[in-house]
């Protein structure tokens, strides 16, 4: 499966889908035809940004009230789970905007999740933007959000672009909505591994095993004896009865 079409299985039931494409354009939208036919397409000529980006999306959600709720997340985090969606969701109902965050053990490169003394959460710092004190928070933005429509819409209108990157930050949303007195919440989700993004072969590499590992812990729960785990290849829908044995460099697909 592609990564996209990994994050859109995750998805609970929607009422309307969009996908923002970019970067590899002509790729994408094929394969969006052939895995998601019914989901809308937007199209960022410019790379403006996630809040740009979620901006251009925006009139496809025109039917929808100003209290149902708009997720967001990207399309390079193939480990998600539907549960951990739904959980994210449940705890989130109420609050006009909130984030997934996730305690990792190496944070660089992401956003910083602020929390006050009372361990309110505040805000959220991008890496270029951070200061060294907030460089050394291990909570991070895991890039997943939840938010009121109509709060969405109004603080969208007031991003700017005076940042490190010169982007609209669709975290600066949250800073927004907060200074209005608006709800705000975040919440960790238990294995961190789930938000794992994908930027290069090497990560790839890293999800695939990741992956492999839970398929293989699942089958193994279920009496199925795997020799070695580590060169053990099943892809997900083989059916496999309890008492099978399957021998190092195993692989099964289809």
């Amino acid at each position: 499966k592609s990564l996209v079409e990994r994050v859109l299985d995750a998805l609970p039931a929607t009422k309307a889908t969009v996908v923002v494409v970019g970067s590899g354009r002509e790729a994408v939208e094929k394969e969006l035809a052939r895995i998601a036919p019914n989901v809308s397409i937007v199209f960022q000529a410019e790379r403006g940004g996630t809040g740009h980006a979620t901006r251009l999306a925006m009139p496809a959600f025109a039917g929808l009230a100003d209290n149902d709720v708009i997720l967001v997340l990207g399309s390079d985090t193939p480990l998600l789970r539907r549960e951990s969606i739904a959980d994210f969701i449940a705890q989130s109902l109420g609050a006009a905007a909130a984030v997934m965050t996730a305690h990792v053990p190496e944070p660089f490169g992401y956003g910083r999740i602020i929390r006050d003394s009372a361990q309110e959460f505040t805000s959220i710092v991008e890496e270029k933007d951070a200061s060294d004190a907030e460089r050394k928070i291990s909570e991070i933005n895991s890039g997943i959000y939840l938010f009121q429509k109509g709060a969405l819409i109004y603080a969208l209108a007031q991003l700017s672009r005076d940042n490190a990157q010169g982007e609209e930050y669709l975290t600066d949303v949250i800073s927004i909505l907060r200074g209005e007195g608006k709800a705000v919440a975040a919440f960790s989700i238990s294995d961190f591994r789930e938000i794992l993004g994908v930027n290069d072969r090497g990560q790839l590499s890293e999800c695939g095993a990741i992956l492999r590992n839970r398929i293989n812990d699942e089958l193994m729960k279920a009496g199925v004896t795997i020799v070695d785990p580590a060169s053990t290849w099943v892809e997900e829908g083989v059916e496999i009865a309890a008492d099978v044995t399957l021998l190092p460099g195993t692989w099964l697909t289809g």
